[in-house]
C-alpha cells in the first residue's frame, strides 16, 4: 500500500551559557518518523517511509548573542535503529534585521561512505510574542546534482524561560 511520506518531527535542544552573551554550549536532537505509508528517502542499507525513525543527536558551541551569533555542531545521524559511522558538522547563523525579524541559515555536511550531502538554507524567523516563526528554502547538493532545486521550510520556535 503505497502513499505520501509525511515527516513529523520534534527538536528539542537544552543550552547552557558559558559566558553570558558571548559562548553557549548545547544539547539536542531531531527525533522523527514518518505517515502516509510513502518512502521519505532511500539509501543503500536503510529505507525510511511509512513509520520508520530517523534523526541526529548533536551537540553544538554557539559564538555571540541573541542579536547575531553562529554555532558550529557535530552530530551522529540515525535511521530505523542503526547509527550513521560518520558524522554531520553542522553551521548556523543568526542575525538580527529589525525589532522582530531575523535573518537565519542552517547548513549541515552529511557524508556517508565516499559520498555526501550538503544541505543549505536561507531564511527568517519572525517573533511573535515569545515565539518564533520560522521561514525559508532548504537546498541539497550533493556531487551529482545537475538540477537546483528548493524546498520550503516552515517552523515554529518557543521560547520556554
Amino acid at each position: 500500500m503505497g502513499g505520501v511520506a509525511t515527516p513529523i518531527w520534534i527538536t528539542p535542544k537544552f543550552s547552557i551559557p558559558v559566558k553570558k552573551d558571548q559562548v553557549n554550549v548545547g544539547l539536542g536532537g531531531l527525533f522523527a518518523t514518518t505517515t502516509g505509508g510513502g518512502r521519505l528517502f532511500t539509501t543503500t542499507t536503510t529505507t525510511t517511509g511509512g513509520g520508520g525513525s530517523f534523526g541526529i543527536l548533536y551537540g553544538m558551541t554557539t559564538f555571540g548573542n541573541r542579536d547575531k551569533n553562529f554555532t558550529l555542531g557535530l552530530g551522529w545521524g540515525y535511521s530505523d535503529g542503526k547509527i550513521a559511522s560518520q558524522p554531520t558538522i553542522s553551521f548556523s547563523s543568526l542575525i538580527r534585521t529589525g525589532a522582530r525579524g531575523y535573518f537565519i541559515t542552517e547548513n549541515y555536511y552529511i557524508a556517508k561512505g565516499s559520498s555526501s550531502l550538503v544541505l543549505l538554507s536561507f531564511g527568517g524567523r519572525r517573533i511573535i510574542n515569545r515565539t518564533g516563526l520560522d521561514f525559508g528554502l532548504f537546498i541539497p547538493v550533493t556531487s551529482e546534482t545537475k538540477t537546483f532545486r528548493a524546498f520550503p521550510w516552515l517552523g515554529i520556535t518557543t521560547l520556554l524561560h
